[in-house]
């Protein structure tokens, strides 16, 4: 998963730079970060990386100063550093490469139950397809429920449409295996004919 990697990125960055440091996992409960206070001293340890944090969890760290650094992950707060993913960018990005490659129709195919980052995705597309002058179809936004069948149906759909798109952003890897599987049945060439972009870390589009 994600965190893994994180973490097997932390212990690739000590490696290479010939660090003698030491990684040092504590767990704590979910919205009780508090609780682990303790830890977040320099009795315990010189700097932390904090992740999976609740708002109360946040709402803690701001609330508190405390005498190491802190860099948490995948939250945006003005005290602390942070690592995460500017969705919105992202999504305008795809777009603005949409529009470099010379597409204007363009698709996106969208979970049902897509959370706030999947959203700033959306909106960072369709932003960016505005702004580079590419027509926003509502029937070219396509949404399905978030597993491979739900992209493959997705999919389906918008190769059904009369004037389907040329090139089709998936706001989730995970649906972007059925998209492809479904280009493959109908025979359709990628990216000659249907360009797909994808976002996440799914290892069958990687």
């Amino acid at each position: 998963g994600p965190y893994g990697r994180m973490i097997g990125g932390i212990q690739h960055a000590i490696t290479c730079s010939k660090l003698s440091a030491e990684i040092i996992f504590r767990p704590f409960e979910y919205d009780k970060l508090s609780d682990s206070a303790a830890y977040l001293s320099e009795d315990a340890c010189n700097g932390a990386v904090i992740f999976a944090l609740s708002n109360a969890d946040i709402g803690f760290l701001l609330e508190n100063d405390f005498s190491i650094p802190i860099v948490i992950f995948d939250r945006v707060t003005e005290k602390y550093s942070s690592v995460y993913v500017d969705d919105y960018e992202a999504g305008h990005k795809v777009a603005s490469l949409f529009a470099a490659r010379g597409h204007r129709s363009v698709g996106m195919i969208l979970s049902t139950n897509r959370n706030k980052s999947a959203s700033m995705r959306q909106l960072g597309f369709m932003d960016g397809c505005r702004q580079a002058g590419i027509p926003i179809q509502p029937d070219c936004f396509v949404e399905d429920v978030l597993s491979m069948n739900g992209g493959q149906r997705a999919m389906a759909q918008l190769l059904a449409l009369p004037n389907r798109p040329t090139a089709v952003f998936a706001g989730i890897s995970d649906m972007a295996v059925g998209a492809m599987l479904e280009l493959r049945a109908q025979r359709v060439r990628v990216p000659e004919e249907l360009e797909l972009i994808s976002f996440g870390d799914n290892p069958l589009v990687s």
